[in-house]
């Protein structure tokens, strides 16, 4: 028998690795997602644990350990279960939290700033209104004391701090008097939303508190303790750091930096997060195993010429890593990062053998007691991943390529080996990156809908880059920190590698077909995969026959991607009105396959009409638009649709004259994206009919009511566009901001009973007027906006049923083939 023979022969033959932390992972983070779905009381935990652990003394006299290790594994289970509640009811049980809701009350708060106070800087574009371009300093607020109606109550709790402007004159451990607009988020009231409020508890935050000036925050005295002074510590350090890269960069790059190096993103523009994130490459923005990987190995290279002993030289880089890991931003994955470099480096030093898998899920042991809601977050799931993915590609048997030694190698000139040495080098780089891509695409296509192929190319070309401009910065701040006048020797080379890594980023975006944004994947089919990778991963490799999950892989894999394209047999009108506040957007899916979206804008930030469009129509399934239709030009009804070209592939775009002509710059700049992006302009007048349909599909006919030719001095809302739907005997009618000379215009011509109206102008009450429901007598009104009351259309409307986005969340209409007419309400 060969040696290659004899090497695998050894590997089949040794016995599997006991891997305890492993299955205490699992069953940690079992109890943990069951608590967190079903809630179940405290005193069930406790029960499952005592049971647990009285029965795992009782057992462990047994003859067998498999009983005691079982009980062993119960209390476990239940630890996981009891920690998540501990942390999840703590944060709503908080009496702060019993004194917010969901509509802003102003009070006085007393409370201590207990984290580094983060300035994010202002959004700019077309999406943002110019009074919403304006920084915000954001902390997380320990509240002591509240005062509501005159009278002091002591709270307990945290709130997220958001102060409008630049808060400068208070720092971490500071006791505050703030006087702001305290509320708690509501929640999700549309397909597919991020749940604010839920993503607060997992901060251990009961509530929002925002104050619209620094002036009103006032300092009243300071905190001391240890805990404090290290955090003021780490907030100088920090601080320092920033004002380093400040000095020596320049402005587009000192954000870039300051995100690989610290882990702060504040000072990243939504543009360069857009590049990182469509060329593949988010990854290099969170402080990973990578950034640790090369701050310990140039660490480990000064031990060495200081001559350092083998043990001091590991304790060194122990405490290099614990150092490294509380000064950065301690999100998953470097605590994850810091934990795996310090449990391996204690192995070494113990001389023990450190198994990875058995490391991984013990630093997730102890990452999910620390803070359990790190599992159901997106970045620790790809971190460990990522780590998982390294571990598996390491164990596959490609190395076997590369041809065997034979004893001539010295005959082959050194250039020679040298390129075969880089060669190597690059395939291997190629198989794990590859490895980890696969293994997380599933996941990022459930989150953000991104598929990147161009990353694997990127990361091939970037990983050597990368760890250049992660070493040279380090190297910078060090240097910078210890002697500032040495520090623009390094911040020359520096800022150019990192110039070069943002080029390449940003020609990663430009490449064609190198990103592509999809629909989501069904969530069973997303946990199928996962269940066959964790097989896969952790089943011993005891046999080099093919493995039943190799086989059942591909199937898998097939049914994902087909699904998508399997057609649609439902025969159905759909028309989903989006809760959005003060704006409108409005999805319409026609029985024929085609997508039509009425407006998409909110008064606000246009990213949330945005969001709300992206997520219906992935929720959906929609991976393309066939008409997008602008009704006027006011920011509320098309501030969200810009990234919707981004994403989504449109036919055309369809708008009035009036609106084309309004030379407002957003509408503007909107058809000058929709016209780059391949979709066909087109302008719309009074009677025109909108999309031929199929022949062998049930009729549906869509025809603009309004607006007749532009009027000199007439408002863009008096040119409202105004569309009648109508399939299977039953109307919708779309009116805009509808009002003045148009609503006359409209009213004028023969009265039209529709089923569903939208109501003119969020409900307003010079738009509703009797006369319009006199002249329509719809059975249901539809209003678009953010006020919960309107008492005077509850009047004009009284015969009609009154349905509202602010109290309903998304409201969608299903008019089957029939006729029939199915209501849904997004909130109950």
């Amino acid at each position: 028998m060969d040696d290659g023979s004899n090497q695998q022969a050894s590997v089949l033959s040794r016995p599997a690795p006991r891997r305890p932390a492993v299955t205490a992972a699992i069953l940690l983070g079992a109890g943990i997602a069951i608590d967190r779905w079903l809630g179940f009381p405290v005193w069930i935990w406790l029960a499952f644990a005592g049971i647990g652990i009285i029965a795992a003394l009782f057992t462990s006299r047994f003859p067998a350990p498999r009983w005691a290790s079982l009980c062993v594994l119960l209390a476990v289970f239940a630890t996981g279960g009891l920690r998540q509640h501990m942390a999840w009811s703590e944060t709503d049980s908080s009496t702060l939290a019993k004194w917010s809701n969901t509509i802003p009350q102003t009070v006085r708060v007393i409370g201590v700033i207990s984290t580094a106070i983060e300035i994010l800087d202002r959004p700019v574009g077309p999406r943002i209104p110019p009074w919403l371009e304006m920084d915000r300093s954001v902390c997380k607020l320990r509240c002591e004391q509240l005062q509501v109606d005159g009278t002091w109550q002591t709270v307990t709790g945290q709130a997220r701090l958001e102060v409008t402007g630049h808060l400068v004159d208070v720092h971490v451990g500071d006791r505050v008097e703030v006087l702001g607009q305290l509320s708690r988020p509501g929640p999700p009231r549309n397909p597919g939303e991020f749940d604010y409020g839920d993503w607060l508890r997992t901060q251990g935050l009961s509530c929002q508190l925002r104050i619209e000036h620094p002036q009103a925050v006032q300092r009243i005295g300071s905190v001391r303790g240890l805990t404090w002074t290290l955090a003021r510590w780490r907030t100088a350090i920090r601080k320092e750091c920033q004002q380093r890269l400040a000095a020596e960069l320049k402005p587009p790059l000192r954000g870039l930096a300051a995100s690989l190096l610290l882990g702060d993103r504040t000072q990243l523009t939504d543009e360069l997060k857009e590049q990182f994130a469509e060329s593949g490459m988010m990854h290099l923005l969170a402080i990973s195993g990578m950034n640790v990987g090369i701050l310990l190995g140039m660490i480990f290279v000064m031990g060495r010429l200081m001559n350092l002993s083998s043990r001091q030289l590991a304790m060194t880089l122990i405490v290099t890593a614990i150092l490294f890991t509380w000064i950065t931003d301690h999100q998953a994955s470097v605590i994850r990062a810091g934990l795996l470099a310090v449990l391996a480096l204690i192995g070494g030093l113990s001389h023990r053998r450190v198994d990875g898998w058995n490391t991984l899920a013990a630093c997730a042991v102890i990452l999910l007691l620390w803070h359990p809601s790190d599992l159901f977050d997106i970045g620790a799931q790809l971190s460990f991943l990522a780590v998982a993915a390294i571990y598996w590609a390491a164990r596959l048997p490609w190395r076997q390529i590369w041809p065997q030694p034979t004893g001539l190698e010295a005959e082959v000139s050194p250039w020679m080996q040298r390129v075969r040495g880089w060669l190597k080098l690059a395939v291997e780089t190629y198989v794990v990156t590859g490895a980890i891509w696969l293994a997380t695409l599933p996941l990022t296509m459930a989150t953000f809908h991104l598929v990147t192929p161009i990353g694997l190319l990127l990361d091939l070309l970037l990983v050597p880059l990368s760890t250049l401009v992660l070493g040279l910065g380090y190297l910078f701040l060090c240097v910078s920190l210890l002697a500032p006048w040495l520090g623009w020797l390094i911040a020359i080379p520096f800022g150019w590698s990192l110039g070069l890594m943002q080029s390449a980023v940003a020609w990663g975006q430009r490449v064609p077909l190198g990103h592509f944004f999809v629909p989501a994947m069904p969530g069973w089919w997303l946990g199928g995969f996962y269940i066959l990778l964790g097989l896969t991963w952790l089943r011993p490799a005891k046999s080099s026959s093919m493995r039943w999950e190799f086989r059942v892989w591909p199937a898998w894999i097939i049914l994902g991607l087909l699904l998508p394209f399997v057609p649609s047999t439902a025969q159905d009108f759909r028309c989903t009105f989006l809760s959005v506040g003060h704006g409108l957007a409005c999805v319409i899916e026609l029985p024929t396959g085609e997508t039509v979206i009425y407006d998409g804008g909110t008064l606000g930030d246009g990213r949330r009409a945005e969001r709300a469009l992206e997520n219906l129509l992935w929720s959906r399934g929609i991976r393309e638009v066939d008409t997008v239709l602008l009704s006027h030009a006011d920011h509320d009804h098309y501030s969200g649709l810009f990234g919707l070209f981004d994403r989504f592939p449109v036919r055309q775009f369809c708008l009035a004259a009036p609106c084309a002509g309004s030379g407002q710059s957003g509408v503007e700049e909107l058809c000058e994206l929709a016209a780059k992006r391949g979709a066909k302009l087109h302008l719309l007048q009074q009677d025109d009919s909108l999309l031929p349909i199929r022949k062998d599909s049930p009729p549906v006919t869509i025809q603009v009511l309004h607006p007749r030719e532009a009027i000199d001095g007439e408002s863009d809302n008096a040119h409202s566009l105004v569309l009648s739907m109508t399939y299977a005997g039953r109307t919708i009618l779309l009116t805009g901001d509808l009002e003045e000379s148009g609503l006359d215009a409209l009213l004028a011509r023969p009265p039209l009973h529709v089923d569903v109206l939208l109501s003119p102008h969020h409900g307003g009450k010079a738009s509703n007027v009797p006369a319009l429901f006199r002249w329509a007598s719809p059975d249901y009104v539809v209003v678009s906006g953010g006020e919960e009351s309107l008492p005077h259309l509850e009047k004009a409307a009284k015969a009609s049923t009154l349905l509202n986005t602010a109290t309903a969340g998304a409201i969608t209409f299903v008019i089957h083939s029939d006729g029939q007419i199915t209501v849904g309400k997004f909130l109950p």
